[in-house]
């Protein structure tokens, strides 16, 4: 100390020697020194001080020090004070019983009674009193020499800028070690969407989500940090206040085969904020189903504070943006006219004249229609210090814009914590919701939906006939086109009704201010009805003459119970410590019962009991899982500067045998926080933090009893049989992956630019999938078994993540961005051998993807294309791609040149090879936000980058040449000519040698019309970029004045406008360039068969409440 004061050095003191300090200023002398010591001790440091003068210091049992002069300190005893009090809740403001309050640093406490006051004894007026009750904020208020004291506590705010939710607890943000996304409910309510998943879209780094199919409840894909799983469940596990689901599907424990959403149940408008746990030492608390990822969804509870009742509604419409370019009728006849002339097909009557002829059928606008949506939410909340509730009830409707498809959700909810004691909380979720939704638009007939057989359909068969019954084809029409789509979608049945009850009760305990116990119980319930029936009908000249009908019931019990320890333990002011130790027990059973008759007497009666009896087929099925856990996960933080979070987990289930049956999961992650260190003296860097992880996760994703191998019941000629379901595998184990992080946070300008940064790789190693066999090893044909699932293969996913938050003004302007970066790469290290692939087929026969070693997953397979046959030595001198140069049997000239991959002079299969990659190189999302007075205004962008498409829709509507092909490019087809004869009768030319005729427009890609080259075969024609750039929300929101809102006892209200998918900027010529899997397989992904497409969709929207 130079040139200091008395008064200085004491605090100086007090400062590096973190004790409590008591002295009167008039006693200290008045003159400056300058004073130097070094590695001393605090009570050197007074002996040093006070060597010239006449005071001394001295240092109660509770280390409280007092400075006096020798002659005071003689006489002097430690006093105990008395403080007294009032507790109270920040937010309401009424008093709070129960609350503990302890001295700092001891175990000398009390408690609030039932009216909040406190009275406690202290040994001094200069100790901190620690304030602590379940579901508060722990707060350390100092006495400062008072004696009577009114705090308020306020409750944890679950805000995803400050607590982020993990598994079995939260924690600081600033103290997380991991990579963890959140999503707050301010982006999910301003979403419209019938399902949770489709409103996480571009939202998080290291989260891809793809629709599968646009209609209403139906599902999407959810990648975090790529495909982790070939042909085991793929999706992430979301856990919605304790209670684990699949995404993809309905109930637990059973297969979701039509592309409806399991989290349909649940309404966004009840979520208060989602955490994405992302990578291993994250994910790995949940061990054996984390490999994918784990979404933890925290839904809105009561506070403490009066009664509040809100309501959250919006009333729309929609429609789809995008047409295909179809010919028109008249179009369609030139074209049909141009077949006849090359001898393809018969010629039509009705077609000599096209002049004459209408615009037909344009099936598109027939499909097409606009359409209402609908939500409404009604929430009850409010409670004191003892007891918080929320109640909520919710209704969505949703008629899809393609006819026979609908979606409606009736939900409620209720959420309810009590303490009872200051030291004991109890509560409850439950959540009930039915869901019912139509599946035709989704129904197959073959490998066509309703979408694709419309866009098949010519435009010369019409939808109603004159009398006003519903048209087909007719004649030739009839003999190669479908069902009329419009008709099929509005005369069948196919409704989907499912009800679900899921929640939990909880009993959360402290035993010591360091300790505390929390037990669950939860469960989830689902039961889904299916009902089926195609009656009887007449179309044109196609018919059905016997109605069918099927009834299909299933239901699931899950129930789960869980127990954990969480120590919280300040040693000093520096270092923290928590822990957690846990055990978790669940078991999951689920039973269905199938039933089907044909030929009913009626079409308006569809009881099955109404069919033929001697039609009548059944089938059950019934099974169950189970899975027991242990877990620990331990954190020390120190100085605010060091974190090290540890991990494991021990699973054992049921799926494997018993000497596979544990699987062990263990975690480990640092974190620096550079800012805090004492030489970081950046300004304009506020935060800096440096992370590194490294975990191992688990995938059960299979199904039970494989290790082993059941009996299937088969009907006989001589009564009910028995087969051996497949071949059983006792050393099955499980799929692991592996995985390291390393990250960065920093905050600049006050954190007014925040940027982190993922970079991760991934191992996943015992992939989990069937063993291909061949045919005759007896798994394929009557009387086979299943193949044996087994452990035999490797995959690698790395990449990048970067999330970019800014608040660029902050004026009476305030502008907020966000900006959303993901970028992953994956590649198979492994199969069970070299040159073992997995294929994916459509149209049962045409192999489209393939998943080899050393390549992405599910990459699209085929030939590859060199431009078209110009002239016949460009035939000659190429690989053989047919046995014959002939016009009709053969090949010839304006037939698609196929490349020559293994170079032996010969086209067939052995030439197929990679032509297009469906994973993208990166996708993206950005969103903007402008406050400015009362309004506001959301802007987000998202979109996909290097993604390829494969469009079996293309294949369909150009390449089916004889009869459903009608795209309006077909007519840039090649043309053939005569080369001495430019005026040659078609028939001339149907009969010319190769040599005599040229292609008249050699500029074109649109191979000839007929042949036998097989122009529409699996190849790159039909690979389109499936990159785009979508405006995919837009929010324009005005809040009114609470002066005006006032008068009418009414705490706030705003209204609101809203645009979905208002804007699509991309090359793919289809529909919707947002292209997923309509199966959930990860191995054919980005296959467009005529999806559903995304709609353009308009809301208008009040939230208010009172």
């Amino acid at each position: 100390m130079q040139n200091a004061t008395f008064a200085e050095t004491l605090e100086k003191i007090r400062e590096q020697g973190n004790i409590r300090l008591t002295y009167d200023k008039n006693q200290l002398p008045a003159e400056r020194f300058t004073l130097v010591m070094r590695d001393v001790t605090v009570i050197e440091a007074f002996e040093n001080l006070f060597a010239s003068t006449n005071l001394e210091a001295l240092a109660s049992p509770s280390g409280q020090v007092v400075v006096k002069t020798k002659r005071q300190l003689e006489r002097f005893e430690f006093q105990d004070e008395t403080v007294t009090g009032v507790v109270r809740d920040a937010n309401s403001g009424e008093t709070m019983p129960g609350v503990n309050i302890i001295i700092e640093g001891t175990q000398t406490g009390t408690s609030t009674n039932i009216d909040g006051e406190f009275s406690l004894r202290v040994p001094s007026l200069d100790v901190n009193l620690v304030f602590s009750f379940i579901g508060y904020q722990t707060l350390t208020v100092p006495l400062d020499g008072r004696t009577e004291l009114d705090v308020a506590i306020s409750m944890t705010a679950l805000m995803a800028d400050e607590i982020v939710v993990i598994g079995y607890g939260d924690q600081r943000r600033q103290d997380m070690t991991g990579s963890i996304s959140s999503v707050s409910s301010d982006v999910v309510e301003r979403t419209v969407a019938s399902t949770l998943d489709r409103a996480l879209q571009g939202r998080a780094a290291g989260v891809e989500i793809t629709q599968n199919t646009g209609r209403p409840g139906g599902n999407t894909t959810v990648r975090i940090r790529g495909t982790n799983s070939l042909t085991g469940n793929a999706e992430p596990l979301y856990v919605v206040d304790g209670v684990p689901m699949q995404g993809n599907e309905g109930m637990m424990g059973g297969t979701n085969v039509n592309q409806s959403s399991g989290l349909a149940g649940i309404n966004p408008n009840d979520i208060a904020s989602i955490d994405i746990l992302k990578d291993a030492s994250a994910t790995a608390i949940y061990g054996a189903r984390a490999s994918n990822g784990v979404v933890m969804i925290t839904t809105k509870r009561g506070r403490a504070g009066e009664t509040q009742v809100e309501y959250n509604g919006y009333v729309g419409f929609q429609s789809v943006p995008s047409r295909l370019d179809l010919m028109n009728l008249q179009e369609y006849a030139t074209f049909k006219n141009a077949q006849a002339d090359m001898w393809l097909l018969e010629r039509r009557e009705e077609f000599a004249d096209p002049s004459i002829l209408g615009q037909g059928t344009d099936w598109q606008n027939e499909l097409f229609t606009t359409q209402p949506i609908t939500d409404h939410t009604l929430a009850v909340s409010g409670g004191d210090a003892v007891t918080r509730y929320r109640f909520s009830i919710g209704y969505m409707g949703q008629d899809g814009v393609v006819p026979g498809s609908y979606f409606d959700r009736y939900s409620a909810r209720i959420s309810l914590d009590n303490n009872p004691r200051g030291w004991l909380q109890i509560g409850t979720t439950l959540n009930i919701s039915q869901t019912e939704e139509s599946l035709i638009v989704d129904e197959r007939q073959g490998e066509e939906i309703i979408i694709s057989t419309a866009l098949r359909m010519p435009p010369n068969v019409p939808l109603r006939n004159p009398d006003g019954s519903f048209g087909g084809p007719t004649g030739v029409d009839a003999l190669y086109q479908n069902d009329n789509p419009i008709a099929m979608a509005q005369l069948k049945d196919d409704d989907m009704t499912r009800r679900q009850i899921f929640g939990n009760v909880y009993t959360e305990m402290n035993l010591h201010e360091t300790l505390r116990l929390r037990t669950e119980l939860n469960m989830n319930y689902g039961n889904r009805v299916r009902d089926y029936f195609l009656p009887s009908w007449q179309m044109g000249d196609l018919s059905n003459d016997i109605a069918r009908a099927t009834r299909n019931r299933d239901s699931n019990f899950w129930w789960q119970s869980t127990t954990y320890l969480t120590y919280n333990q300040s040693l000093t002011d520096k270092w923290l410590l928590n822990g957690t130790l846990g055990h978790e027990i669940e078991e999951s059973s689920w039973e269905g019962l199938s039933g089907g008759r044909t030929h009913f007497p009626s079409n308006l009666v569809r009881e099955l009991a109404a069919g033929d009896a001697a039609t009548a087929t059944v089938s059950s099925y019934s099974g169950g899982s189970s899975l027991q856990s242990l877990f620990t996960r331990f954190n020390v933080r120190y100085d605010e500067r060091y974190l090290v979070t540890a991990t494991m987990r021990a699973d054992a289930s049921s799926k494997f045998s018993q000497n596979h049956r544990w699987g062990y999961f263990p975690s480990f992650s640092v974190a620096w926080r550079v800012s805090n260190e004492r030489f970081f003296n950046i300004e304009s860097i506020s935060d800096l933090r440096f992370r590194a992880g490294y975990g191992v996760v688990g995938n059960e994703g299979i199904g039970t009893y494989l290790f082993g191998s059941a009996l299937n019941i088969v009907p006989t000629t001589w009564g009910t049989g028995l087969l051996t379901g497949n071949v059983p595998n006792p050393d099955l184990r499980w799929e692991a992956t592996e995985s390291i992080n390393l990250g960065l946070d920093i905050g600049l300008f006050n954190d007014r630019f925040n940027l982190t940064a993922d970079v991760y790789q991934k191992w996943t190693d015992d992939l989990l999938m069937r063993r291909p066999l061949p045919l005759y090893s007896g798994t394929s044909g009557t009387g086979s078994m299943g193949a044996p699932m087994v452990n035999i293969g490797a995959l690698e996913n790395k990449g990048l993540e970067l999330a970019l938050n800014t608040v660029n003004l902050d004026r009476e302007l305030r502008w907020e961005s966000t900006f959303i970066y993901t970028m992953n790469r994956n590649k198979v290290t492994r199969m069970d051998q070299e040159g073992t692939f997995l294929e994916r087929r459509i149209q049962h026969f045409d192999p489209v993807s393939r998943t080899v070693i050393g390549k992405p997953v599910g990459q699209f397979y085929g030939y590859k294309t060199d431009g078209l046959f110009l002239t016949e030595d460009e035939i000659r001198n190429h690989a053989q791609q047919h046995d014959q140069i002939h016009r009709y049997s053969g090949v010839w000239i304006g037939d698609l040149r196929f490349v020559d991959i293994n170079g032996d002079g010969v086209i067939d299969e052995r030439d197929r090879t990679v032509i297009g990659d469906p994973n993208p190189k990166f996708t993206f999302g950005i969103t903007n936000d402008f406050y400015f007075r009362n309004f506001d205004v959301s802007v987000f962008l998202n979109g996909s980058y290097g993604n390829d498409i494969f469009s079996q829709v293309r294949r369909w509507t150009e390449g089916d040449h004889f009869w459903r092909a009608h795209a309006r490019t077909l007519n840039q087809y090649a043309r053939i000519g005569m080369i001495d004869n430019p005026n040659a009768l078609p028939e001339e030319i149907n009969e010319a040698n190769i040599s005599e005729v040229y292609i008249i427009n050699p500029e074109t890609d649109m191979p000839r019309i007929g042949g036998a080259n097989n122009n529409a075969r699996v190849s790159d024609r039909f690979i389109e970029d499936g990159s785009y750039i979508r405006l995919r929300n837009l929010t324009v929101g005005y809040t009114l004045s609470p002066d005006l809102l006032n008068r009418f006892n009414i705490r706030t209200m705003r209204l609101y406008f809203s645009g979905q998918n208002l804007l699509t900027i991309t090359g793919y010529s289809g529909h919707d360039p947002e292209v997923g899997s309509d199966t959930q397989d990860p191995l054919l992904f980005g296959v467009d068969i005529g999806n559903y497409p995304s709609q353009r969709i308009f809301t208008f929207g009040l939230n208010f409440g009172f």
